[in-house]
């Protein structure tokens, strides 16, 4: 899934949000994989950044869910 936040300048990409009463459903599928980030030390799962929550113009969102990669994933060296 594919959007864009009501300003159309972040793209939404695997959430899906709605008010029911007085609460925020943010929906995620988690088994989704959106690549590496632009870090490169995890991989995103889902983001949405700077979202108008549906129907309450005066609140905005910003959701990240990612999955840390290992120190040997990245290929980089634990110091202690």
């Amino acid at each position: 899934m594919l959007m864009f936040s009501e300003e159309d300048t972040m793209p939404v990409q695997n959430v899906d949000m709605r008010v029911e009463g007085q609460k925020l459903i943010v929906e995620v599928d988690l088994t989704q994989d959106l690549g590496l980030s632009s870090s490169g030390k995890s991989r995103l799962v889902a983001v949405a950044g700077c979202y108008q929550v549906p129907g309450r113009g005066d609140l905005r969102a910003t959701v990240t869910v990612f999955r840390p990669l290992s120190h040997a994933a990245m290929g980089t060296k634990v110091e202690r």
